[in-house]
């Protein structure tokens, strides 16, 4: 959340408001042990991954983002 620029417009308010309704989900699921709402996190999650990927190719000095059928999990 701390990474995005709010500054560039629509697209970032929009995922700040996302990112901030994940981790909401995410104290709800550790708090109350709420497997489900963990689960909906990382489906979240994965449906960003495709545009997240994008974004890298499209700034190639950037990290590499994991492949789409990378491991990827929330449960610890």
């Amino acid at each position: 959340m701390s990474g995005l620029n709010l500054e560039s417009g629509e697209i970032a308010e929009n995922l700040l408001r996302l990112y901030e309704y994940m981790y909401q989900r995410l104290v709800t699921a550790n708090v109350k042990r709420d497997a489900a709402a963990a689960q909906e996190v990382e489906d979240l999650l994965r449906s960003l991954l495709p545009a997240w990927q994008e974004a890298v190719k499209r700034q190639p000095e950037r990290a590499p983002v994991p492949e789409i059928g990378a491991s990827v999990s929330l449960r610890g």
